[in-house]
């Protein structure tokens, strides 16, 4: 035939589908007035963000909120309230004030029951401002603490200049001293780095037959104290970035003028720079436009996730061979001119260069943070010299050598034997290589002149500020706060319709599949240590509910509560359950629990839904009984809630990310 066909192929054509949560934000909720897509970022977003602050991370697309250390609720006490239900409106709870909290008199009876208060955490201050906002709130009662008179005597004050050059001074030290300890640990290796890229090359099987398993004991040696020690100097960079951001605020006369309230502000800064997380860093560095230190913060967590990677590899996993991937990237790292899985031609020319000598670089590509690079950009381009020695005795196949087939390889038709004798054994030696890191794009990139790092950067221009006034420390009373619960507001979308549901077992949040490990998936369980005098810590964990309801109106979907059936005891005494939804059952005012439900609101497709979920210790089912008698507090432990849907959802991609 001139012209044959295949007919009649059966096609179908389907498309991905999938469930994304994020923190809900007032600006969204309000602007909300047709369906559609509400939220600024698109589908996965959060994940492009991966390593920068919670707070900015949790408001986009993804497939998990952290609520971890951000919000306030550290070391809060819940104590047992009610909720707080609306008199004109069935099975709605008051959104402005969703719980009502006991008074007590003198005698120590309760004589009223009283709303609460709502109040959102300020991660910079410590401290909790009431509104009405959407996000996450700490529900209870917030004292502001009364301020000391304003006098010499209770408002220390300190000469801005001071702390500018203070401040400068400490950061060029600290890039100097930074930037040395990196070169230590890579001269300290020098005879293991290159035999760690050697390996890898093998390990990447591009070099049959000489592809090897795994990393050597030395190589794997080396890669733990290497993790080790840069965990520690990468701990002292972001250390660096608390006194950068001090510098850049106390040197700025725009967002903190020389005035009362501008000192003021600068005092409350001055007061805790030491604990700035960096969601308060970036979130300063940000709203006042201190671009350097926004981008040394994108890239010191950069560094520090690879680095906490490879620390779980090694610790977790027993596989230091992975976490050499982390410190070595080879698509961003080039031997002799040769890059990526080209280590082992690099070797061959050095091997037949009498001088045995190279140069090795490695730089940044993109949004890709290498662990050498990423420093480099904090303290600006630097070199190590490696002089090692690199033999290949230890991949060598006794099998292979005796046999006689050849085969092909980059030198021509060759058995094992001639190849290893010929071009592999020549190239032992011992091997001199000069290793550029420049926080640069390319090798080409690397400028120790001008590539001077983002301290160097800071410091050039608060070294040259001449500032005037003094900032003020005003000593105030702690903010008191008496807890009773907390609530956070979630947006939802799937692009199929279908009912949002809350897993009691853990399933993978990309693949669906079931999981045990805790890793990408831990189910919706409560777990809790009581103190010792507890005689029933299943009764009290049986009073915590969940409370899902509609965030604008505030009409309850249904509670969550720890199933009984599924309370276990671990070892150290931790008392865990699955959480199962009810419907909710309310009589006279008072809420429990229901018949069992399966559903906690239908979502449409394509369109954001809204659920608050207020947690807090229903009062009505608590007994004196279940507390301890002599403990200020009787359970201490977390909870954690995945979600699901009953569409059938195919991920975009099955390929796991790393946390």
């Amino acid at each position: 035939s001139s012209a044959p066909e295949a007919e009649e192929i059966a096609t179908t054509v389907g498309r991905n589908g999938y469930l994304e949560i994020a923190l809900a934000r007032t600006e969204v909720v309000n602007e909300i007035t047709q369906p559609g897509e509400p939220l600024s970022s698109g589908r996965g977003a959060s994940l492009e963000i991966r390593g920068q602050q919670k707070s900015l991370a949790n408001k986009r697309w993804g497939n998990i909120i952290d609520l971890d250390k951000t919000y306030g609720f550290e070391n809060v006490t819940l104590f047992p309230s009610r909720l707080s239900l609306s008199t004109s409106l069935d099975n709605t709870v008051l959104v402005d004030s969703p719980l009502k909290v006991p008074e007590y008199g003198t005698d120590g009876r309760i004589k009223s029951m009283s709303n609460i208060q709502k109040a959102s955490f300020d991660p910079y201050t410590e401290t909790y401002s009431l509104d009405q906002n959407y996000g996450v709130h700490l529900l209870g009662f917030f004292t502001d603490g009364e301020q000391v008179p304003d006098d010499e005597e209770q408002i220390q004050r300190i000469s801005r200049q001071d702390i500018v050059d203070n401040m400068s001074n400490y950061i060029i030290d600290a890039r100097d001293d930074i930037r040395d300890a990196v070169v230590a640990v890579v001269e300290d290796h020098s005879r293991d780095i290159l035999r760690i890229l050697v390996e890898l090359d093998f390990a990447m099987g591009t070099h049959q037959p000489f592809t090897v398993s795994g990393l050597s004991d030395e190589s794997a040696a080396a890669i733990v104290d290497m993790v080790s020690r840069l965990n520690t100097i990468s701990g002292q960079a972001l250390d660096s970035l608390r006194y950068a951001v001090m510098a850049r605020c106390a040197a700025d006369t725009t967002a903190y003028p020389n005035t009362d309230a501008g000192n003021i502000a600068l005092g409350t800064l001055y007061n805790s720079f030491s604990e700035m997380t960096t969601d308060s860093m970036a979130q300063i560095a940000s709203d006042n436009g201190y671009t350097e230190i926004t981008s040394a913060i994108t890239n010191i967590n950069g560094v520090r996730n690879k680095l906490n990677l490879a620390n779980r590899y090694i610790t977790e996993d027993g596989n230091p061979g992975a976490a050499a991937t982390m410190l070595f990237n080879i698509s961003t790292t080039s031997l002799g001119g040769k890059t990526g899985g080209e280590v082992f031609s690099a070797l061959d020319d050095m091997g037949q260069d009498p001088s045995h000598t190279a140069d090795m670089y490695t730089w940044i590509s993109g949004a890709t943070i290498s662990i050498f690079p990423g420093m480099a950009s904090i303290v600006g381009d630097y070199n190590a010299t490696i002089e090692a020695y690199v033999d290949f005795s230890e991949v060598k196949n006794d099998t292979l050598y005796a046999d006689p087939t050849t085969f092909d390889t980059p030198y021509g038709p060759m058995t094992y034997a001639q190849l290893y004798e010929a071009v592999i054994t020549p190239m032992a030696g011992d091997y001199t290589v000069n290793m550029y890191n420049t926080m640069g794009s390319s090798a080409a990139a690397y400028d120790p002149t001008t590539n001077l790092g983002y301290l160097s950067d800071v410091y050039d221009v608060t070294s040259a500020a001449t500032v005037d006034g003094e900032i003020m420390i005003v000593s105030q009373v702690a903010v008191k706060k008496t807890a009773y619960g907390y609530s956070m507001d979630l947006a939802f979308k799937s692009n199929s319709a279908g009912s949002l549901r809350l897993l009691q077992a853990g399933v993978d949040r990309i693949t669906g599949a079931a999981s045990d490990s805790g890793a990408m998936g831990s189910g919706s369980t409560v777990s809790f240590r009581p103190t010792a005098d507890v005689s029933d810590p299943a009764a009290l964990m049986e009073a915590l509910y969940i409370i899902f309801m509609d965030t604008k109106e505030g009409t309850i979907y249904c509670i969550a509560a720890v199933d009984p059936a599924s309370i276990t005891t671990g070892t150290g005494g931790t008392v865990t359950g699955n959480l199962k939804t009810y419907a909710p059952s309310i009589t006279n005012g008072v809420i429990s629990k229901g018949n069992e439900t399966q559903s906690i609101v239908n979502l449409e497709a394509d369109r954001t839904c809204f659920v608050t979920a207020l947690v807090y210790l229903n009062g009505d089912a608590v007994t004196n009984g279940m507390v301890s008698a002599t403990g200020g507090a009787s359970l201490n432990g977390s909870i954690n809630l995945q979600f699901g849907t009953t569409a059938t959802l195919v991920p975009t991609s099955s390929y796991k990310l790393a946390d």
